[in-house]
C-alpha cells in the first residue's frame, strides 16, 4: 500500500529509490534501506544537531539532513515516522527544558510540551515524503514546504509557540535574516532547509554510477546554490542600504528578582525597581522602561456610575495586589468595593508620584482593572506616565500565554490547573485585549509588544501595518519578566525570536527585563547593545541574571518592508502547493513502500 492510499507503477523521472540492482551501487542500497538502529540513531542525531545548532549556528546548515534522509530512505514506514519522532523529541526535550525552573511541579508541563512539539516532525516528514514520493516534486522543493508549512502551524495552532524555528538558530548571521522583511522568519527558514536538501542531493549524486552522477541532481543543488547566493546579495545590500537617523534616549531598568518573591512580597518589589531606577533621574534619556509587571499593585479605571456595592460584587474585586503598602486600617475596616476604589485613587497618586520625582515619562508594566457596569476587565499592561500629567497612554496584552496568563478550558477541563505554576487556592486570570494601541506622548510613538508577544510575528506585524504615514512607529518596546527561569537558556531564546520582528518591519526594538536581556535592536537586527551588570555571587560581569540601567539612543529606520505589506505570503505558497502535492500523488498513486518490502508483506 502507499501513503496516498493508491496503487500505480513508479514515477518516470530516476530515484534511487527505483533503480535496480544493476545501476544501482551496494552502497546506495545501503544507505537508502538501513536497518532499524539506523533508522533510530540517525534522526536522533539530527535532533541533536538542531539543538546544538543554536549554540553553533554553523551545525544549521546540515542539521536537517537527518530528517532528508528519511525522506528518500526505502523502509518501513513505522520505523522511519519513529525515527523521525525521535529526531523531534531529542531536539525538543532539552530545547524547551527551562520551562521545569518555573515551579517545581513544572516537569510535567515540560514534558508534555517536548513532547507535543515533536509530533511537528513526523507530521512534517509525512508531508514531504508526499511531495517527493507520491507528487514527484524535488527534494529541495519538498523538504523546505513540509518544514516551513509546519512551523506556520506551531506558530498559529492552539494558542501557537514560535520558538525554536530553524531561522532562530542564524539570528547572528545579518546577510541571511535580511529577506524575513520579504518572507518573514519563514522565508529565512526556507532558505536553511533548501541548502541542507541540497546536501542530501549531493550524497546522493555522488554515490550514483558516474555517468549519471548529476542527471537527477545537478539542477537541485544549483538551484540551493543560486538561492543562498541571491540571498547573501540581497542581504548585503540592505545592510548597506541602512541609513539610521538618532531617535530619542531611552533609559531601560533591568531587575532581578525570582518569580517567587515578586509574587509574596509585593513592596519589595517595588522598592527594588525604583531603587534600581534612581541613577536614572540624572541622566538624559527622554523616557524611562520598566520591566513586565513590575508594578505590583493594581490600577485602572473605574466607571463613574458603579458605587462601591457593585464594585464589591464585581468578579474581580477579590483578585490581583490591591493593597497599598502602608494603609493597613483602611484594609481592615473598607468593603471590598470601597477597598478597590480607594486602591486605585492612591496607587494612581503614588505612580504621578513617582514619575514627577523621576522627571521624566516613565512606561511600567502591570495589571490594569477596568470596571465597567455589566462587566470588568483583568489586563496584563503597558502603561505611560508623564510628569503633570499622569497617565497619557496604555497598551493591554492581546496574546496571553496558557497556563502562565489564563487557564485553557477552565470550565470543561478544570483538572489542568496542575500544569500552572500557582497555588491551587490563588484565583487567577487575565483578559486578552481586542485592540492594537500605540502609545504616544510629545511626539513619542511606540508599539509595546509585552513578553511572549515579540515571538509572535503578527502582532509586530499588524502595529507596523496600521502605522499612519503622519505618524509611524518609532520603535518597539519589549517588556518582559524571565524571572519565571531563573537567567537560564530562554532568555537567549527569547532575545533570538523576538529580533525577527525588527527585520520583519524595519523596526527596532528595545527590551526591558527582569532577570532576562535588557538592550536595543536596531531594524537589521543586529543586537546593538545588552546591559551588563554585575554578578553579586563572585563580581563577574553578565547581560542576564543581573540588575542595571542602560540609557541608549534608538536608530530609528525609514525603510519599507514587504512582508508589512503582504504578509505570511510564503507559508500560503507552501500549503497551496501541498494541496497540489496531495492531488498530484492521488493521480500519480506513487508506491511509497519498497517492493522488498510489498513482497514480504505479501
Amino acid at each position: 500500500m502507499s501513503e496516498s492510499g493508491t496503487v500505480a507503477t513508479p514515477p518516470s523521472r530516476p530515484r534511487p529509490s527505483t533503480e535496480s540492482s544493476s545501476t544501482a551501487t551496494p552502497l546506495v542500497d545501503r544507505v537508502l534501506s538501513p536497518s532499524w538502529p539506523w533508522l533510530l540513531g540517525i534522526p536522533s542525531l539530527g535532533g541533536v544537531l538542531l539543538w546544538g545548532s543554536f549554540w553553533w549556528p554553523v551545525l544549521t546548515w546540515i542539521a536537517l539532513v537527518p530528517f532528508g534522509w528519511l525522506i528518500v530512505a526505502n523502509a518501513d514506514r513505522r520505523l522511519v515516522y519513529l525515527g523521525a519522532w525521535f529526531c523531534g523529541l531529542v531536539f525538543f526535550l532539552p530545547g524547551v527544558q527551562w520551562l521545569r525552573y518555573c515551579d517545581d511541579s513544572a516537569w510535567l508541563g515540560w514534558l508534555l510540551l517536548a513532547t507535543a512539539l515533536s509530533l511537528y516532525v513526523p507530521v512534517s516528514l509525512f508531508v514531504a515524503r508526499l511531495l517527493y514520493r507520491g507528487a514527484k516534486f524535488s527534494l529541495v522543493l519538498a523538504l523546505p514546504i513540509a518544514w516551513v508549512a509546519l512551523e506556520y502551524v506551531r506558530m498559529h495552532a492552539f494558542t501557537g509557540f514560535g520558538w525554536l524555528l530553524l531561522a532562530h538558530s542564524v539570528h547572528t548571521w545579518l546577510p541571511v535574516i535580511q529577506i524575513a522583511d520579504l518572507g518573514g522568519v519563514y522565508a529565512v527558514s526556507f532558505v536553511v532547509a533548501t541548502v541542507n536538501a541540497a546536501i542530501i542531493a549531493s550524497v546522493m549524486a555522488y554515490l550514483r554510477p558516474s555517468t549519471r552522477r548529476w542527471q537527477s541532481y545537478g539542477w537541485e543543488v544549483s538551484y540551493a546554490i543560486l538561492l543562498l547566493v541571491a540571498t547573501l546579495i540581497y542581504g548585503s545590500d540592505r545592510l548597506a542600504r541602512a541609513n539610521f537617523r538618532e531617535g530619542p534616549r531611552v533609559g531601560l531598568v533591568q531587575t532581578n528578582l525570582p518569580q517567587s518573591l515578586k509574587d509574596t512580597d509585593w513592596e519589595r518589589t517595588l522598592m527594588h525597581a525604583i531603587e534600581v531606577t534612581r541613577p536614572l533621574s540624572q541622566s538624559d534619556a527622554d523616557v524611562v522602561i520598566w520591566p513586565e509587571t513590575s508594578y505590583p499593585y493594581s490600577f485602572g479605571d473605574i466607571d463613574e456610575s458603579l458605587d462601591d456595592l457593585q464594585l464589591d460584587q464585581s468578579r474581580i474585586a477579590r483578585r490581583g495586589h490591591l493593597f497599598p503598602p502602608d494603609d493597613k486600617q483602611v484594609q481592615a475596616q473598607a468593603s471590598y468595593g470601597e477597598l478597590v476604589r480607594y486602591s486605585m485613587m492612591n496607587n494612581r497618586r503614588e505612580l504621578d508620584r513617582m514619575t514627577d520625582e523621576l522627571g521624566r515619562p516613565l512606561l511600567i508594566g502591570g495589571i490594569r482593572h477596568v470596571y465597567e457596569p455589566k462587566t470588568s476587565y483583568r489586563y496584563n499592561s503597558s502603561v505611560l506616565f508623564a510628569p503633570k500629567k499622569g497617565e497619557v497612554g496604555h497598551y493591554d496584552k492581546l496574546h496571553l500565554v496558557p497556563f502562565g496568563e489564563y487557564l485553557p478550558l477552565e470550565e470543561t477541563l478544570p483538572f489542568l490547573a496542575i500544569l500552572m505554576p500557582y497555588e491551587p487556592t490563588l484565583e487567577f486570570g487575565l483578559d486578552p485585549a481586542k485592540d492594537y494601541q500605540t502609545i504616544h506622548d510629545d511626539g513619542l510613538n511606540i508599539a509595546s509588544l509585552i513578553c511572549f508577544e515579540d515571538t509572535i510575528p503578527d502582532i509586530a506585524r499588524n502595529f507596523a501595518a496600521r502605522q499612519t504615514s503622519e505618524k509611524p512607529i518609532d520603535f518597539f518596546v519589549n517588556q518582559s519578566n524571565d524571572g519565571w527561569f531563573h537567567a537560564s537558556e530562554e532568555a537567549d531564546q527569547h532575545l533570538a525570536a523576538g529580533l525577527f520582528r525588527c527585520v520583519e518591519c524595519r523596526t527596532p526594538m528595545v527590551r526591558a527585563s527582569n532577570t532576562g536581556y535588557s538592550g536595543l535592536v536596531d531594524g537589521n537586527g543586529q543586537i546593538v547593545q545588552l546591559l551588563e551588570g554585575t554578578d553579586a555571587a563572585d563580581g563577574t560581569k553578565l547581560n542576564k541574571g543581573v540588575q542595571g540601567t542602560l540609557v541608549t539612543t534608538v536608530p530609528l529606520d525609514n525603510r519599507s518592508s514587504l512582508y508589512v505589506s503582504l504578509g505570511d505570503w510564503l507559508p500560503i505558497v507552501c500549503f497551496v502547493l501541498i494541496g497540489i502535492g496531495l492531488f498530484m500523488s492521488q493521480v500519480h498513486g506513487i508506491r511509497l513502500t519498497p517492493p522488498s518490502l510489498r513482497k514480504r508483506k505479501e
